[in-house]
């Protein structure tokens, strides 16, 4: 069974409305901070926070999949969030713009820390790929 990690999004380093654009979902490929247990296949929501509800209001806006083995990312400055560290690549399945598909007030008790990378409990799974709208 595939596992779902919650990945913080920080809009400084990774401006996903303007670095995503609707043609390129799915298929927008961008580097993630990692966990050691993800893995290829593995699933990824991307969670903003309320640092910029002035943009955003805080809450789920995307999906991924982990589609390549996690990788060291070295001399890579225009990759803030993942230079001189361990990362994967993450494909962007869906992306919702203007409101979050799943606001912070409903994913807080799937979501046991949001500002760190970490694998979701497992008890969760169902729920949460129903509201993504992912089928397996």
């Amino acid at each position: 069974m595939r596992q779902i990690f919650h990945q913080p999004v920080n809009l400084e380093e990774f401006p996903i409305f303007e670095k995503i654009k609707d043609e390129k979902v799915p298929g927008y490929i961008e580097h993630m901070t990692n966990t050691k247990a993800m893995q290829r296949g593995d699933y990824v929501i991307l969670h903003v926070g309320k640092h910029r509800e002035d943009i955003a209001k805080s809450g789920v806006y995307a999906w991924g999949i982990i589609t390549q083995p996690c990788v060291y990312l070295k001399n890579s400055p225009e990759d803030v969030k993942c230079n001189n560290s361990w990362c994967c690549e993450v494909e962007i399945q869906r992306l919702w713009r203007g409101k979050p598909v799943i606001p912070a007030a409903d994913y807080k008790p799937f979501n046991a820390c949001p500002y760190k990378v970490h694998r979701i409990n497992p008890k969760h799974y169902p729920i949460l790929l129903k509201k993504l709208n992912i089928s397996e």
